[in-house]
Protein backbone atom coordinates (compact mmCIF):
# COMPACT_ATOMS: atom_id res chain seq x y z
CA UNK A 1 0.00 0.00 0.00
CA UNK A 2 1.38 3.21 -0.66
CA UNK A 3 1.43 6.42 0.93
CA UNK A 4 0.79 9.75 -0.39
CA UNK A 5 3.12 12.64 0.89
CA UNK A 6 1.04 15.14 2.95
CA UNK A 7 2.84 17.76 0.79
CA UNK A 8 0.77 16.64 -2.22
CA UNK A 9 -2.26 16.33 -0.12
CA UNK A 10 -2.07 20.12 0.68
CA UNK A 11 -1.41 21.81 -2.60
CA UNK A 12 -4.41 19.89 -4.09
CA UNK A 13 -7.35 22.49 -4.09
CA UNK A 14 -11.04 20.89 -3.83
CA UNK A 15 -12.91 24.35 -3.46
CA UNK A 16 -14.26 24.75 -7.20
CA UNK A 17 -15.28 27.98 -8.57
CA UNK A 18 -19.01 28.51 -8.15
CA UNK A 19 -20.75 31.21 -10.74
CA UNK A 20 -23.54 32.06 -8.02
CA UNK A 21 -26.99 33.79 -9.48
CA UNK A 22 -30.29 35.03 -8.37
CA UNK A 23 -32.57 32.18 -7.63
CA UNK A 24 -36.14 31.61 -6.42
CA UNK A 25 -37.33 32.94 -2.74
CA UNK A 26 -34.13 34.09 -1.97
CA UNK A 27 -31.69 30.75 -2.24
CA UNK A 28 -29.13 31.47 -5.25
CA UNK A 29 -28.32 29.27 -7.82
CA UNK A 30 -24.93 27.97 -7.97
CA UNK A 31 -22.93 26.22 -11.02
CA UNK A 32 -20.01 24.64 -11.05
CA UNK A 33 -17.18 26.61 -13.24
CA UNK A 34 -13.86 25.40 -14.67
CA UNK A 35 -10.49 27.65 -13.63
CA UNK A 36 -9.81 30.22 -10.81
CA UNK A 37 -12.73 32.65 -9.56
CA UNK A 38 -10.02 36.08 -10.81
CA UNK A 39 -10.08 34.24 -14.43
CA UNK A 40 -13.48 35.63 -15.11
CA UNK A 41 -15.05 39.01 -15.85
CA UNK A 42 -18.50 40.24 -14.65
CA UNK A 43 -19.43 43.42 -15.92
CA UNK A 44 -22.40 45.49 -15.61
CA UNK A 45 -22.81 47.09 -18.80
CA UNK A 46 -26.68 48.37 -18.36
CA UNK A 47 -28.02 48.79 -14.52
CA UNK A 48 -28.88 45.76 -13.17
CA UNK A 49 -28.02 43.80 -15.83
CA UNK A 50 -24.81 41.68 -15.73
CA UNK A 51 -22.79 39.70 -18.56
CA UNK A 52 -20.18 37.35 -16.88
CA UNK A 53 -17.42 36.08 -19.41
CA UNK A 54 -14.99 32.85 -19.25
CA UNK A 55 -11.29 33.21 -19.83
CA UNK A 56 -11.54 32.28 -23.19
CA UNK A 57 -14.09 35.48 -23.97
CA UNK A 58 -17.34 33.82 -24.03
CA UNK A 59 -20.54 34.51 -22.27
CA UNK A 60 -20.85 32.23 -19.37
CA UNK A 61 -24.04 34.57 -17.89
CA UNK A 62 -26.33 37.06 -18.99
CA UNK A 63 -29.32 38.14 -16.85
CA UNK A 64 -30.43 40.22 -14.48
CA UNK A 65 -29.80 40.63 -10.46
CA UNK A 66 -26.90 39.88 -8.45
CA UNK A 67 -24.05 37.74 -9.65
CA UNK A 68 -21.02 36.02 -8.48
CA UNK A 69 -18.25 34.29 -9.24
CA UNK A 70 -16.64 32.36 -6.36
CA UNK A 71 -14.06 30.01 -4.89
CA UNK A 72 -16.74 27.60 -2.95
CA UNK A 73 -16.38 28.11 0.76
CA UNK A 74 -16.88 24.08 1.26
CA UNK A 75 -14.65 21.34 -0.61
CA UNK A 76 -16.04 18.54 -2.83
Amino acid sequence: MSRQSPHLIQEADWHPTLLRTPGRWGFPIERILPGRPQDYIVTEPLPKWKVVLAPCGGVVYMGSGAVSVIRSPAPF
